[in-house]
């Protein structure tokens, strides 16, 4: 017989049922923990999330502690980062949780993927993810390699070489106009 936690954490991932992840919990807080999980949540391309249904920090994220709201010594921790733990995974240093289903209730570990911050932000819903995507500049050139550089000053900042091109030429006879004027600046 081979033990579940021999497997590779991808295909332990995907064994995972909503019952043998509560048997992964610490017994104390195990009935706790469960009964803030809905373990029937929205449906995405790669699965059904699990989401957590108590309290959310101000990002969004779910948040659970295992000890009561009078104790002390309470501290908050991340679901995902919780259920990521449990299912076996450890977060490596330097990287960080990713859900794949863009859900961030959710806490299910087929939906968690640990990658570097720079993934992390590019795969998500922001500007940087945004402007990745595009694939032709304002005046729409293409943006293939060919035609393409990275900014030095501002980090990872792509640029259309036809128009940075075309306003290098503007700006230069712009400059030997002014020179030939006698106007510097």
């Amino acid at each position: 017989m081979i033990r579940i936690s021999l497997l590779h954490p991808d295909l332990l991932s995907k064994l995972l049922t909503p019952e043998d992840f509560a048997m992964r919990l610490p017994l104390a807080w195990r009935q706790r923990f469960v009964a803030k999980v809905n373990f029937a949540g929205n449906d995405t391309p790669i699965g059904q999330c699990w989401e957590w249904t108590a309290a959310m920090d101000s990002d969004g994220y779910g948040v659970f502690s295992p000890l009561s709201s009078s104790h002390p010594e309470r501290k908050m921790f991340k679901v995902h980062r919780l259920s990521h733990h449990f299912a076996a995974h450890s977060i490596p240093t330097g990287l960080v949780i990713d859900h794949l289903c863009r859900n961030r209730k959710c806490l299910r570990p087929s939906h968690i993927q640990c990658v570097s911050a720079y993934t992390n932000v590019v795969r998500g819903e922001t500007f940087i993810a945004y402007n990745r995507a595009k694939t032709h500049c304002p005046r729409g050139h293409e943006l293939v390699p060919g035609n393409l550089t990275m900014s030095g000053i501002i980090a990872n900042k792509r640029i259309c070489l036809t128009c940075n091109r075309a306003l290098s030429i503007i700006n230069n006879r712009a400059r030997r106009l002014r020179l030939k004027r006698g106007v510097s600046c």
